[in-house]
């Protein structure tokens, strides 16, 4: 399941999936607005057990990171088709490795 929604959801989406209820053992994959402490208490750390955290630690337009592969490929995508978008904006970027991260796991279990 990949699903970006907001935490109250993702605690109720959590606690939906481990129960008798639920269809099988899905893949849960959460955009880093949802994998917080708070937020995986609430649903209950049990329940959270197996869940993939999407997060990105890098920032996009900081000289630290400007050879990086994953941000030169972002900044090569958002040149060609978001051009009006800043360099270092860390939300376009996040977005980014959010994506790049869903995709990468989608191939790899369609592989499996």
């Amino acid at each position: 399941m990949c699903s970006i929604i907001s935490p109250q959801a993702r605690r109720r989406r959590i606690r939906s999936a481990k129960s008798p209820n639920s269809v099988g053992s899905r893949l849960q994959l959460l955009s880093s607005g949802s994998t917080g402490r708070s937020i995986l208490s609430a649903a209950g750390f049990r329940d959270a057990n197996g869940i993939v955290a999407i997060r990105y630690a890098k920032d996009a337009g900081v000289p630290r990171w400007q050879n990086d592969p994953d941000v030169m490929a972002f900044d090569e995508l958002r040149k060609k088709y978001l051009p009006n978008v800043d360099p270092d904006n860390t939300i376009a970027f996040a977005g980014y490795g959010q994506v790049v991260t869903m995709a990468e796991s989608c191939a790899a279990a369609a592989t499996s």
